[in-house]
């Protein structure tokens, strides 16, 4: 991972049949990464899964994710926009000093998002024209979002 690698597809997949295997997923499960692959996911094609793409616009992502500070003490994470803590730089919740995380830096970021779309078009791109693919404007409420994903999985 400090590589920047990405695990071989075949362990991601032995991973997921697995965790299908328990009591608690009989029902299915959230798989989430940042970088589909193609291979994986083709990999994971005889478990009977769904692509679901959160649409937001990397303008958008970047704003949120550059935006973003974590708090030393207890993980909490703030937005200096959205969610801003009562003190610049001091969490509400413990009084931890936040920071801003590297991977949340522009240039990784950027980076981020570049890796995202080179991996997941091909992999939308199938899920798509198999109908397995449920695209969700992730611009409104996570209330809404999830209102709608919920529906839409429980009826397909």
């Amino acid at each position: 991972m400090n590589a920047e690698q990405l695990p071989p597809p075949e362990l991601i997949a032995a991973i997921v049949r697995r965790r299908l295997g328990e009591p608690d997923a009989v029902d299915g499960f959230v798989y989430w990464t940042e970088f589909p692959t193609l291979s994986v996911m083709r990999s994971l094609e005889t478990v009977g899964i769904h692509a679901v793409e959160l649409v937001l616009a990397d303008v958008e992502a970047t704003r949120r994710l550059t935006g973003r500070r974590t708090c030393r003490g207890c993980g909490m994470i703030w937005h200096i926009e959205s969610s801003p803590p009562l003190v610049e730089g001091i969490c509400d919740r413990c009084g931890g000093r936040l920071f801003h995380r590297d991977d949340d830096a522009p240039a990784a970021v950027a980076h981020q998002l570049s890796v995202y779309h080179t991996h997941s078009a091909p992999v939308l791109a199938r899920y798509r024209a198999a109908g397995l693919l449920i695209s969700v404007d992730a611009t409104r409420p996570t209330e809404e979002i999830v209102t709608e994903l919920t529906s839409r999985l429980e009826s397909g």
